[in-house]
């Protein structure tokens, strides 16, 4: 889908499902592998694919555990009957956590992650946690805007340094 065409169905948000987790590893895959294009801009496209490839059955596994965890929840969103992205929280110790969030490229910057974002905080407010902890990579604008827009706000910096 061409970025500036509006969607053709509104945007639905429902829990995810065990039957759901190989289109979210896909969404994540295909999110990660951008990320890491960001975070490691000397890298070759291969040399991520493979990075990715080696922990593929980890993330498997680790969705798979935090899907049925009841301290974490998974919205997705459709748009008509197609999963657009996903989103990803837990409780602990009365604080939360957004771990993951993730829209297919075909339908970013159409109101996705805000939607996503939203549903989050709400459940993380229900589940009244005290605060909530977000983690965004500094060279991923389009994420720094939408979490300042929710008024998340810069706490500290980690230093990485290639060698």
């Amino acid at each position: 889908m061409d970025k500036r065409t509006p969607l053709p169905h509104k945007i639905g948000i429902r829990s995810a499902a065990r039957r759901d987790l190989d289109t979210l590893y896909q969404i994540y895959l295909e999110g990660a592998l951008d990320e890491r294009r960001l975070q490691y801009p000397k890298k070759t496209l291969q040399q991520l694919r493979r990075e990715l490839r080696r922990e593929q059955e980890r993330m498997r596994r680790t969705f798979r555990a935090e899907l049925a965890q009841k301290r974490c929840f998974w919205p997705v969103a459709l748009v008509g009957n197609t999963i657009a992205g996903f989103g990803q929280a837990f409780v602990h110790g009365g604080r939360g956590r957004i771990g993951r969030v993730y829209i297919r490229r075909a339908f970013r910057r159409r109101g996705i992650a805000t939607a996503l974002l939203t549903q989050l905080l709400s459940e993380l407010k229900r589940r009244r946690v005290k605060d909530v902890r977000s983690s965004v990579m500094s060279r991923n604008s389009p994420s720094l805007r939408l979490h300042r827009k929710f008024g998340f706000r810069i706490e500290r910096y980690k230093l990485v340094k290639d060698l």
